[in-house]
């Protein structure tokens, strides 16, 4: 028995049914707490968990009714400091078990799957299922604007321009956005950035109905967009963290994210393919303009407890912090391996999505129901991947999926390359879709978990820039290549390369896995 500001509590180390929660605190019914620590944790996160609930019992959580959920859990965490300590009353707020049994039959009767855990939180709940509508009504449209874009100038080298102008803002701008964010009312951020997306997207509508679109039309409104993605993506993502009751469901939240955004990837392309070939690439652009008001209403009935606001503070140093993160990352070998791995991987691979439009016309000779059912079969891959590294808890293996998946998916890119057959090529996107996705995955969580929080948000920033900001100049590259050539050509030249560079990272990978594991292991991940 120990003492905690005269709290008698016990401590005992018990299998929980699920990986939900590393620790749980409660009565004993005679005035004394039982902490049950959950085995299936690693030795750090045990140790973070009960120092947690240590937190509790020694600011009297279990008697103050006047504070919320989210408000106790921020004071156990060192957030935030409340005030108004009642006396106690044992006969408030405490739940009595006969004993350990009972502790865990009540726990795993409550408990969510583990795999559905972040949707106990009712913000969470409301994001999810609007973006679930928003996400395949975003895929619909990017399905539509490759469409129509080859539609009107049939060149490899326009869709590559039009992915690189797109992504333009991106490379500007992430990792100043990062520091940016950080000090802004995220919430706030999302709803108007997606107010203005939807507004794009009615413009598309409006222009291709009244065939008054036109090819630099087309430029000058991505690009427009592109300068919205640049701080609405990092925003959104970090705005999930918020969203849920527990800081435990955070991992959970961002994988079922990945998660969504691979099933309406699969959905939203097959469903624009057909929408297209019966009423047109207009009808795709008023259904993504519709699908917005579902993320902006669920922004709205929300209930945080705080609002969202960067944690940092003080005066705005965007330009310091952007150049503070390049030291970082520049500092630290896993790093710079990662970074450099996925930069060179995205350029020589990502073409194979941007000129998907372009396989699936001119090489297969098919129509936009063909370019939905190869975006179907490289979101059923992606998906597979996402469900797959969702399951991983070894954190320190991610290193080995991230550099295998690399090679994988330049070969699987040759294959795809070589394929006449409508059928066959749907079926070899699938592989593509797998490696790409498990690849962003591994590689996004490594950097993530090796990263101390103070410094999270500029390496994720530098991370946005090599997977979303680098390779739409390889797709342009690519789609001049694919003009002075083939498409088939062209991306049979991406998938080589994909995996000579491949190849030679994971020749590396050894040096570093020791530099990684400590990082992790620094971090409580291991």
């Amino acid at each position: 028995m120990s003492y905690l500001e005269g709290v008698d509590y016990w401590v005992r180390l018990v299998e929980f049914p699920s990986m939900a929660s590393p620790a749980v605190t409660v009565s004993n019914g005679d005035g004394t707490f039982t902490i049950y620590i959950n085995s299936r944790f690693g030795a750090s996160a045990r140790e973070a968990g009960l120092r947690h609930e240590l937190a509790h019992l020694e600011n009297e959580h279990f008697y103050r009714e006047e504070y919320g959920v989210c408000e106790l859990e921020a004071e156990a965490e060192g957030l935030c400091r409340l005030t108004e300590r009642p006396k106690r009353a044992p006969e408030r707020g405490v739940k009595l078990y006969a004993g350990p049994g009972a502790v865990l039959e009540d726990y795993l009767r409550r408990a969510s799957p583990e795999a559905l855990r972040a949707l106990n939180s009712r913000n969470y709940r409301l994001f999810f299922t609007a973006q679930m509508i928003s996400m395949t009504g975003l895929w619909m449209y990017r399905v539509a604007i490759g469409w129509l874009v080859f539609r009107l100038t049939d060149s490899n080298s326009a869709l590559g321009l039009m992915d690189f102008v797109a992504s333009l803002p991106v490379f500007f701008l992430s990792p100043f956005a990062g520091a940016v964010i950080e000090r802004l009312d995220l919430r706030k951020l999302v709803f108007r950035t997606q107010t203005g997306c939807m507004c794009i997207a009615f413009a598309f509508a409006f222009l291709t109905f009244t065939d008054l679109i036109t090819y630099k039309i087309i430029l000058a409104l991505v690009l427009t967009r592109g300068l919205l993605d640049a701080f609405e993506m990092p925003a959104r993502y970090s705005l999930v963290s918020y969203m849920v009751d527990r800081r435990e469901d955070i991992g959970n939240a961002v994988a079922l994210n990945s998660t969504l955004f691979n099933t309406a990837r699969m959905i939203g392309p097959t469903v624009g393919g057909f929408v297209i070939h019966a009423f047109g690439e207009a009808f795709c652009f008023f259904s993504n303009s519709f699908c917005y008001l579902s993320t902006l209403l669920a922004l709205k009935k929300m209930r945080l407890s705080r609002p969202p606001i960067g944690k940092t503070g003080g005066r705005s140093r965007p330009l310091h912090d952007m150049i503070d993160g390049l030291h970082i990352a520049s500092d630290f070998a896993p790093y710079r391996y990662f970074l450099l791995l996925i930069t060179a991987t995205g350029f020589f691979a990502f073409p194979s999505i941007t000129l998907m439009p372009a396989m699936a016309k001119s090489v297969l000779n098919g129509t936009s129901q063909t370019l939905g059912f190869l975006l179907m079969g490289v979101a059923i891959g992606a998906l597979a991947g996402s469900l797959l590294m969702a399951s991983r808890k070894n954190v320190a293996r991610h290193s080995w999926w991230c550099t295998r998946t690399c090679v994988g998916f330049g070969a699987a890119v040759i294959l795809f390359s070589l394929s006449r057959n409508i059928w066959l090529s749907v079926a070899l996107a699938a592989p593509v879709g797998f490696c790409l996705v498990t690849c962003t995955i591994a590689c996004n969580t490594l950097l993530q978990t090796m990263t101390a929080p103070e410094s999270r948000s500029r390496i994720m920033a530098l991370y946005t820039l090599a997977n979303i900001g680098i390779p739409p100049f390889g797709s342009m590259l690519a789609g001049k290549f694919g003009d002075l050539t083939n498409t088939g050509w062209a991306l049979f030249a991406c998938g080589i390369f994909c995996t000579l560079f491949s190849v030679y990272f994971l020749r590396k990978i050894d040096r570093i896995n020791g530099e990684v594991t400590a990082a992790l292991k620094r971090q409580g991940a291991i």
